[in-house]
Parts: C-alpha cells; structure tokens; sequence
C-alpha cells in the first residue's frame, strides 16, 4: 500500500472512530509545556535538586512508561533523604504520557552533572535571591511554593499555596531556609520558617465579580507559574471563569508588597476591605502593608 493511502487510511480511521492522530511533534510540544508547568521548579536536567534529575528519570523509566505513570500518580518517599513528590493525578494520564516522551527527548546525548552537596546550606541555588522552591509549608497546602523576595533588608519571603491560589503569608528570615532541618529530613517534614511571620492572609483579598452568579462560581485552579527576567515568579490561575497572572514584589518603601494582577479585559475585582487599587484595561495593581 503507498504511503499515500495509507495516510488517508489513518486519517478515516480516526475520524470513524472519535479521536485524531497527533504527531510526535505536537507531543513533544505538549510534553515540554506541561513538565515547565508541573515539574520543572523540582527536576533540573542534568542534577538532583528537589527531585530527581530528567536524566535520572529517563534512566529509570526510558521503556517503561508505565513505570513513570505509576511513579507519577502514586509517588510516595523512594529514598530516605529526598523530599516525597506530591502526586500527580491533576496532571492526567495523557498529559504524563506526553511529558515522559518529552523528557526522553530532552535528555539524548546529556550526562549527569556531578554536585557537590554535603553541605545543603552552601547549595548554589539558595545563595543569591530572588529565590523560588517548592515545599511542605507550615499552615498551608502540600502544594506550596516559597518565595525570597530580593530589595529591601534581603530578609522578606511569602508562601504561595497553588492548591488555593494565593498568598498565605510572609515572613522575615534573611538566611530564607539555611539549616533548615527539612533538607535532611524523610521528604515529609514540614518547614520550619525560623523567623517571624508579619503578614498573614486567611483569604485572598480580592475576588472576580465577573462570572460570581449564582451556580457559576468555581473554585480556583491552579495552571502553573513562569519567571520573568528578573527571576521573579509569575503565577497563573483560573478563578470563578477569570484567568488570571499574579507577580508579587516588595514595594519602594519595603514595608509591604506589590501585587500585580493581570486578567481578562472587563473583569471587575471586588476587594475584602478598601483599598487603593489602580486599574487599567486588564491590569490591577494593589498594595498590602504589614
């Protein structure tokens, strides 16, 4: 049969039956957009951080996807000196599918890197802010994210909790997390944040009034996070039919933050408590001081 024919086969054969082909392309596009989503803050590509690195993991499950799917999906703690990875059924199977053949691809031809790691205080990537890392955090969900904010007296960092989409609080602590008893812990240790805690929100402090009718409300969703050329990280979120971006700074003055949201145009943003809100298209930028 010519290549030609057969190409028309697959193609009827996928319409006859509900579903399309993709190409491999396609897949490793899809593959590369949700592993920056979902497991890029945690697996470097060719050394451990917080997890194992893609060359590691490619070693491991390079012809057993099954293998990565259950890894991915019920994880527990696989060795007593790493942090236990949190599973990941929101990713879905066709999702993981598409990242382990990313991860493949991405890792042909490289090697692993050798670190230097038995001082975790000294590690090269806690050394110099803005600095961002995934934990179990104090008075948060498993799905949190720390943040060390660079200006000010470099001692100001927040908690961001993706599983509720928002900032939970911020504490002082130049050193951010140096001997810190979590690196050496069984990977379900919870942080200690050895400073003061001055901000604190029980919820967020703005909502949508777009799409708040009774029986559209929905919870929000997290949808990953990406850093802009200063190392600052931008977090995106869907709430209530209303996508949003939030980037956290310390404000001029450093004695609070600066939050600046991006959202759909037309949204309205209805606040918990006055404040100086400015607005323009589809952007609100607020100030919260502790």
């Amino acid at each position: 049969m010519s290549q030609f024919r057969l190409g028309l086969l697959r193609v009827f054969t996928s319409f006859s039956l509900g579903f399309t082909i993709t190409s491999p392309a396609a897949d490793l596009a899809l593959g590369k957009a949700q592993f920056e989503v979902n497991c890029m803050a945690c697996h470097q590509l060719d050394h451990m951080l917080v997890g194992p690195s893609m060359i590691e993991i490619a070693t491991l499950y390079g012809e057993d996807q099954a293998g990565f799917l259950k890894w991915c999906l019920e994880p527990g703690r696989k060795r007593p000196n790493a942090v236990e990875m949190p599973a990941m059924t929101h990713v879905g199977e066709e999702n993981l599918k598409a990242i382990h053949a990313y991860i493949l691809k991405a890792t042909e031809g490289k090697e692993e890197k050798k670190v230097e790691r038995k001082n975790f205080d000294n590690y090269p990537s806690l050394e110099q802010r803005p600095i961002v890392q995934r934990f179990f955090m104090p008075e948060s969900s498993p799905a949190s994210i720390a943040v060390a904010l660079p200006g000010g007296n470099g001692d100001i960092n927040f908690c961001f909790d993706t599983d509720q989409c928002r900032l939970r609080y911020v504490w002082r602590n130049e050193n951010f997390m140096t001997r810190w008893p979590y690196w050496q812990g069984n990977g379900n240790a919870i942080t200690k944040l050895q400073g003061p805690v001055i901000y604190r929100e029980d919820r967020s402090p703005f909502s949508p009034a777009k799409g708040t009718a009774e029986g559209t409300a929905t919870p929000p969703r997290f949808l990953g996070y990406t850093l802009d050329e200063d190392g600052i990280p931008i977090f995106r979120y869907q709430w209530q039919g209303v996508t949003f971006t939030e980037r956290i700074t310390l404000n001029e003055s450093g004695d609070g933050l600066l939050r600046e949201l991006t959202h759909d145009e037309g949204t309205e943003l209805e606040f918990s408590e006055p404040r100086q809100a400015r607005s323009q298209a589809n952007t609100t930028t607020f100030e919260v001081r502790w």
